[in-house]
């Protein structure tokens, strides 16, 4: 690698990536900072810059021995204390990455990584009411610096106030009961705590027995940003019943999606198998080593700038219609995840969902098109 190499931000958060160092979906360069190129000795080079105020360095050289690697680092950062994180290839070239030791943290902050799906204002309410302790003593300052290795638990009874959820419900029986999901509601809790209210809360009120996880009832599930019809399963039977049905492909589910753009053809069968983007692993994209995933679209309206779709999967994908309409170059609007036009919201709805009843009925439920839809190509 030349002497005269220069890193630009882009080049580090592809290296971190690489590296497995990024959670989030998107990062902004703005959080890489003081990039130096610096040279050890006369066989190296050692990049070094700062991500999220933390200090990182990334070693090119053939010598990838954990001793090698620090002693470098230490010749230009004497005060460094690092953990290597791995060594691979970047551009063409043997590199090791290491990062500074972080051994504090303030306590909310800690809680946060500890429990990523709960907001900070939550977990720092938590420290405050004395549902918090520290090596067995109870915390009361979000901002007290603890150790790392600390012993950091969230008392068992702790719950934030969740407000009242008012479902609309299509059908109702002792199995089962469907509704018409609203935008912006999670089918199911995250992680063992849970800040935000979700259709398994207020389907656990409705229950005949106690919940035996925080998805207790959800036979599928539909995204935050998805509208419409859902069923949910009152007991442990009718929920076995309902998951080997879905899985067995027997049910029947519609969609409707509104897209920029029009459509090559007005009807056609996606066949493309998907898989998780290992490089964001919260999402999903088409991939030959992937899993089969089968959509049949057809154009319902459109206009000059729009497309209405009705939308059938024969397969239940993660992001399935997500991915597959990001990949034919129609993203759903205000999909921002996979590139769709901003929105007041993401622009799926399920529109239908034909399933066996626990009792024997075979039942159609349906949800009305958001008006929303209509207008963009009207």
């Amino acid at each position: 690698m030349s002497k005269q190499v220069k890193f630009t931000k882009k080049d580090i958060i592809n290296l971190l990536w690489a590296f497995n160092q990024l959670e989030a979906e998107v990062i902004d360069d703005v959080l890489v900072q003081d990039i130096a190129v610096l040279h050890p000795s006369p066989e190296n080079i050692l990049l070094c810059f700062k991500f999220e105020g933390r200090k990182f360095f990334g070693l090119f050289d053939e010598n990838t021995s954990r001793r090698h690697v620090a002693r470098e680092i230490e010749s230009v950062d004497a005060n460094a204390a690092v953990e290597i994180v791995g060594e691979g290839i970047f551009k063409g070239k043997t590199v090791s990455l290491a990062k500074e030791k972080i051994l504090k943290k303030r306590l909310d902050v800690l809680l946060v990584e500890k429990n990523p799906t709960l907001p900070r204002a939550v977990l720092q309410k938590y420290i405050k009411n004395g549902q918090v302790t520290v090596n067995g003593v109870v915390a009361t300052r979000p901002s007290q610096i603890v150790n790392l290795n600390a012993d950091v638990k969230i008392a068992k009874s702790a719950k934030p106030p969740l407000r009242q959820l008012d479902l609309p419900v299509l059908f109702e029986d002792d199995d089962v009961v469907v509704i018409e999901k609203p935008v912006g509601i999670l089918a199911h809790s995250k992680g063992a705590f849970n800040a935000e209210t979700t259709v398994s809360d207020w389907l656990s009120e409705k229950l005949h027995q106690a919940p035996t996880s925080n998805r207790f009832g959800i036979v599928h599930r539909l995204d935050r940003g998805t509208s419409g019809v859902m069923i949910v399963a009152k007991n442990d039977a009718a929920m076995k019943k309902l998951q080997k049905q879905f899985s067995a492909r027997k049910t029947k589910k519609i969609y409707y999606a509104l897209v920029q753009g029009q459509m090559k053809q007005t009807k056609a069968l996606i066949n493309l198998p998907i898989a998780r983007n290992l490089k964001k692993p919260t999402t999903f994209k088409v991939d030959p080593a992937g899993r089969a995933a089968e959509t049949l679209f057809e154009v319902v309206k459109e206009s000059g700038a729009y497309s209405l779709l009705k939308l059938s999967p024969t397969t239940g994908r993660t992001h399935q219609l997500r991915v597959h309409l990001a990949y034919l170059g129609r993203a759903i609007v205000g999909d921002a995840v996979y590139g769709g036009e901003p929105a007041a919201r993401m622009m799926l709805h399920a529109g239908s969902l034909e399933v066996t009843l626990p009792s024997g009925d075979r039942r159609v439920f349906v949800s009305k098109l958001p008006e929303e839809f209509e207008r963009y190509v009207d």
